[in-house]
């Protein structure tokens, strides 16, 4: 789905080549791109120029959206810029940076053509927007009008440069054949290509290169002396790098080409990087902070020499390491990895599914191998071992309420505690899970356990907070403080207080190179043998049978925690008055006792007085038997049950009672007795809000004509109906929460704001009023709009229906005989699938002249397979739609723009918003589709199904009035397809690369 900013593959290379003033044109053969398109000639000189390559399927893709990692890869070959990856690593986000543009991005960062985000992410995965298109594009331009290039040009043997500062590039040429080139104190800024020269070198002392040094002559030296500085020197083919009373730095050595195994590049300075991008051999002779088998290099051959240290070795292809000096860490990512014998690895890290690297005998990498590789040991299984390590990390000024258990599920962890229920509550459990977190980086100081994920969040190790927080320096933003939301065990926590935790926690681990383990870290409630047998009691006291007495419901017994709970479900709240409900509670606190005597249950407290069980009592009381004194065993006030059943008729008790068992054994339980009422039909305000504020009460039906002016919260599990015939006004808000659900087969009249965060089905009944109804996150609003022009339709006539994202609007006939149809959601199967859209709809009682208007804020997709009318039922006839697009929205099914009645329907992009078609649209019956402004657009894909008006692999803007289609390659270029700014546009044949000013050398300075 495209956001309104994006734009296409096509139009940026369009804008590359008007900028850069590329002509010269390739060979097109992708599948997707027409030689009739207007893109035709700007895809055909990006091949041509190499900075646009098409997919292995043999697609372009033209209209598919681009990333800012794609527009600095295509910038970075425009210009022909040397990779830098090591620059890309000052973004905050640069682990998430693909390694594909890593290197392009340094570049183009480091050149000032794109710049990163105010947070100090680059974004690479974002689309680019038209501005920042432009904007880099326009960078671009600048430095090389603004930039008068001197390049020096050496062509003799046994030439000198000394003193100098070279404002362009220092070329080597081809001339000085097997020569020799010596530069002393100078100054390059651009850069140094080396094209001759032989094995007596070419020579650099006290020589600061701003650019890169491509060495491109077969078997070149190159000797590095004093204080020389190169950021990068690239390598074209074998050659020699070699210091001699080198002081300086080489940042990185990158070779780029495949130069293959049977001639050698030889390092022999130090360097902080080492790529291999093609399959080459390579001699390391001098200390290396991180050498990179790309995937591009596989049969690659690494010698590193003795008394040579490689600190880390990423081989994410097939090499073969020899050699007698050293490496401390290999992270192996391919198979067919072999390591010499006498090469000295210290850690080897072996990626998920891939081979351990096998052992080969002698330092050339001969003879047999084994597949041992020593120490060597996944990250996953470092990872798994990480998790019960952590347990034994010992915190000076904490101990663990719980011992914490470990155990292996495949490849994943679970750690477990076991805790009483008040340690769960009183947060004890959460206490031990911030200290098992911590524990997780501080028992190896954060070697093993680089980040952790929690839902969509992954949270690093932040050295910034309070050592004291122990578990919470895990942070969303390590640079941020401990605010609540930052780090993980907040998060965690609030969760679990909002109850959205029962009994465990998923997270993932990520280690040093990607791979990732699932640890699930639970708790469990600790059985309570004591109080077993009350439980116990509590139940089989059910089957207790009196000889003269038969339950008015049947009792129903469920267990929370270590306390039971036990209801009676009763038809109508007239039953529970009526004193039946009251018959069997007593009933029910006598069988206690009576099924075994006594023998368990000891005493009950209620309201914090204790009653014990009397003989002395009359049998006949049932479970009166239970008092306060029994000294004065009839005295008022004395018995369990008097007091309960006074103050059930005070209505003091609405739905429940709580009581606290004793056992003979000493222990306790707390049991909580019940009522359930199935139904309450209500006809006024306060027998409405009553029966809603009674937990008891499962469903509530509105009769008559009920009004309330005041807010309600309707924030329990219960349903409520308005009935056929009957009328409930809503004049101020009324808020239907997550557990209840809300039948109109009535009328509705909402003049407030009617807040939906469960489920309100109207298909039935009549939604009308002046105020505003809001489907929720989640929640599901149910009408009957639908397309069969039957005289059950009942369109909503209340003014506002705001669909907010995550919310859904379904509609089906009263028929009940059709499955209901999702209009707006966020599944696949709705007609319009919202990715985070709010869509607003209008209505009103009648529409002499006017329609219901849609507004649409945000991105939305007509999934394939679905269709889009735009317009709904009303019990005489069609109604168009006025549906307002302030977003973008991409047909992969059906949108048909269309009005069964005369007034039509119309559909309007308003500004910055693209209607991109690859599925069918169609206008017919005074439907319309009209934009704002030139950055309406509306692309019809190649293959699509398109009207009169839109044309199949077409793209328009709106001039105003009409659509216009977006101008071909070879026709004057528009302000508006252009976007770049007149006085900075290069055209072709103002660029002249022989009027660039060239010094040539011709002898010695």
């Amino acid at each position: 789905m495209q956001t309104r900013q994006q734009r296409y593959t096509c139009r940026v290379c369009y804008y590359v080549k008007q900028s850069l003033g590329f002509t010269q044109k390739g060979n097109v053969t992708f599948s997707d791109v027409s030689a009739n398109a207007w893109y035709y000639d700007a895809v055909a000189i990006a091949v041509e120029a190499g900075y646009c390559a098409g997919y292995e399927d043999g697609t372009f893709k033209p209209n598919a959206t681009i990333t800012r990692a794609e527009a600095a890869v295509m910038i970075a070959k425009a210009k022909e810029l040397t990779a830098n990856t090591e620059a890309a690593d000052k973004f905050a986000d640069a682990s998430r940076i693909p390694a594909w543009a890593k290197g392009s991005i340094g570049a183009v960062s480091v050149a000032g053509f794109m710049t990163g985000r105010t947070d100090g992410t680059f974004d690479a995965s974002n689309t680019i927007t038209r501005a920042e298109a432009v904007s880099s594009l326009d960078r671009t331009m600048e430095k090389e009008e603004n930039e008068e290039v001197k390049d020096v040009v050496v062509t003799k043997d046994d030439t000198v440069i000394e003193g100098q500062t070279i404002e362009g590039n220092l070329i080597i040429d081809k001339a000085v054949g097997d020569g020799e080139v010596y530069v002393n104190d100078t100054t390059v800024k651009g850069d140094v290509i080396v094209r001759g020269g032989g094995d007596d070198s070419i020579y650099f002392h006290n020589v600061i290169v701003k650019g890169k040094v491509s060495a491109e002559k077969e078997n070149v030296r190159l000797q590095l002396k004093g204080d020389t500085d190169i950021s990068v020197i690239e390598v074209k083919e074998a050659c020699t790098i070699e210091g001699k009373d080198f002081k300086g730095t080489v940042d990185a050595i990158s070779i780029t080409d495949e130069i293959g195994t049977s001639n050698k590049v030889t390092i022999g300075v130090p360097a902080n990087r080492v790529e291999i991008n093609g399959k080459a051999s390579v001699v390391v002779k001098e200390d290396v902070k991180k050498l990179v088998i790309s995937e591009d290099a596989a049969s690659s051959k690494v010698e590193v020499a003795k008394d040579a240290t490689v600190k880390t070795v990423v081989a994410d292809a097939k090499v073969s390491i020899t050699g007698s000096g050293q490496i401390e860490k290999l992270e192996a990512n391919a198979d067919g990895i072999t390591i010499s014998s006498s090469t000295d690895v210290k850690d080897t890290e072996v990626a998920d599914g891939v081979d351990k690297p096998s052992t080969s005998t002698g330092s050339g990498g001969g003879g047999g191998s084994s597949s041992g590789g020593g120490s060597s040991v996944s990250v996953a299984d470092k990872l798994l071992a990480a998790t019960s390590s952590a347990i034994s990390y010992k915190y000076e000024d904490y101990t663990y309420t719980s011992q914490l258990t470990h155990t292996k599920d495949g490849k994943n962890a679970i750690v477990m505690g076991e805790y009483a229920a008040e340690d769960i509550m009183s947060g004890a459990a959460m206490n031990d899970m911030a200290r098992y977190l911590g524990a997780l980086y501080r028992f190896d100081n954060g070697t093993t356990v680089k980040s952790i994920i929690y839902g969509d969040t992954e949270f690093t190790w932040s050295s910034n907070l309070d050592p004291a927080l122990k578990g919470s320096n895990w942070a969303k933003d390590p640079n941020g403080t401990e605010a609540d939301g930052n780090t993980l065990v907040s998060v965690i926590v609030d969760d679990f207080q909002a109850g959205k935790i029962q009994d465990a926690i998923q997270l993932t681990l990520k280690g040093s190179n990607g791979s990732t383990i699932t640890l699930r870290y639970g708790f469990t409630v600790k059985e309570d043998e004591t109080a077993k047998a009350l439980l116990e009691v509590t139940k089989s006291a059910i089957d207790y049978q009196y000889d003269d007495y038969e339950y008015t419901s049947q009792l129903t017994h469920t267990v929370n925690g270590k306390n039971a709970v036990v209801s009676g479900r009763y038809d109508t709240m007239e039953t529970v008055l009526s004193g039946a409900s009251m018959n069997d509670m007593a009933r029910y606190l006598g069988a206690l006792y009576r099924f075994d005597d006594g023998a368990t249950v000891k005493s009950i407290t209620y309201n914090q007085e204790t009653y014990t069980w009397s003989d002395s009592l009359n049998p006949a009381l049932k479970g009166s038997n239970w008092v306060k004194n029994p000294e004065t065993p009839e005295a008022e006030g004395n018995t369990l049950v008097s007091v309960i059943v006074d103050e059930f008729q005070a209505g003091k008790i609405q739905d429940a009672i709580t009581l606290t068992l004793e056992g003979t054994d000493g222990s306790t339980l707390t049991l909580r007795y019940g009522f359930i009422v199935e139904e309450v039909t209500v006809n006024s305000s306060d027998t409405l809000k009553a029966a809603l504020a009674n937990q008891s009460v499962e469903t509530v039906k509105v009769s008559g004509d009920i009004t309330l002016d005041e807010a309600v919260n309707v924030d329990r599990q219960v349903t409520v109906e308005v009935n056929d015939g009957a009328q409930l006004n809503l004049n101020d808000s009324f808020t239907i929460g997550e557990k209840a659900t809300l039948i109109n087969k009535g009328t509705i009249t909402n003049n407030g704001t009617m807040t939906n965060n469960g489920s309100f089905d109207t298909y039935e009944g009549k939604l009308a009023g002046t105020g505003h109804v809001i489907v929720a996150n989640g929640a599901v609003l149910k009408i009957n709009a639908n397309y069969n022009n039957g005289a059950d339709s009942m369109l909503p006539a209340v003014t506002k229906i705001e669909v907010q994202s995550g919310g859904a609007l379904q509609s089906m006939t009263t028929e009940g005989s059709e499955e209901a149809t999702t209009f707006i959601g966020t599944s696949e199967d709705a007609r319009i699938q919202t990715n985070g859209a709010t869509v607003t709809f209008g209505f009103a009682d009648n529409y002499s002249g006017t329609h219901p208007t849609m507004e649409i804020e945000g991105d939305v997709t007509i999934p394939a397979g679905q269709t889009w009318y735009t317009m709904f039922d009303s019990a005489a006839e069609a109604i168009g739609i006025e549906m307002t697009l302030n977003g973008n929205m991409t047909v992969d099914g059906t949108l048909k723009v269309v009005s069964a009645n005369s007034t039509g329907s119309e559909l309007l992009l308003k500004e910055n918003t693209v209607l991109t078609v690859n599925g069918t649209i169609t206008t017919a019956a005074k439907g319309k589709v009209t934009g704002t402004d030139a950055t309406s657009v509306v692309s019809i894909a190649e293959g699509a199904a398109g009207t009169d008006t839109f044309a199949a692999g077409s793209t328009y803007n709106w001039n105003g009035s009409a659509w216009e289609k977006a101008v071909a390659e070879n026709e004057p270029v528009t302000e508006e397809e252009s976007d770049v700014k007149e006085a900075t546009v290069v055209e072709a044949e103002q660029v002249n690369p022989e009027e660039i000013t060239a010094v040539t050398l011709t002898e010695e300075v």
